[in-house]
């Protein structure tokens, strides 16, 4: 990917349009691809850094596409690092209050239903903190 320095690992695949990739800037930072689910609009990676190992992954919701599709691949992530503590990073095209929008559109709707019914937490971008689901019975403030 252009504008990046060499030194940092670039996780993207595909051969098309590239919609979302992983970027690790550290050194001691130790990632690694999980090709089973990665494309052009998703990109999951393996990371170990300081005893911690945790997955990360990168999403694109093209609009023009049934939300549904991309759920079951959300869905189909989570069962694949099942046990693991996963971190996702969407940009779902979607518009819902529960992330502070003024409106919720369908799509959002429908996210939502998947967020609340899939006990996931929230972070929207600009905050200034982020919880992190660390296991069934706890959280913390990063």
């Amino acid at each position: 990917m252009a504008g990046f320095p060499k030194s940092f690992k670039i996780f993207a695949h595909g051969n098309g349009k590239k919609r979302s990739a992983v970027i690790v800037n550290s050194n001691s930072v130790d990632a690694v691809a999980i090709q089973q689910v990665s494309d052009e609009e998703t990109t999951l990676i393996e990371i170990r850094y300081k005893g911690l190992t945790f997955s990360g992954a990168s999403l694109y919701f093209a609009i023009d596409r049934d939300i549904e599709r991309d759920i079951r691949k959300v869905e189909e992530i989570k069962e694949l690092t099942r046990g693991k503590d996963l971190i996702l990073s969407i940009d779902n095209n979607s518009r819902s209050k529960l992330w502070h929008d003024t409106y919720t559109n369908q799509r959002g709707k429908t996210l939502e239903e998947f967020v609340i019914t899939s006990d996931l937490l929230l972070r929207k971008r600009r905050q200034a903190f982020l919880l992190l689901k660390l296991s069934e019975d706890e959280a913390g403030l990063i």
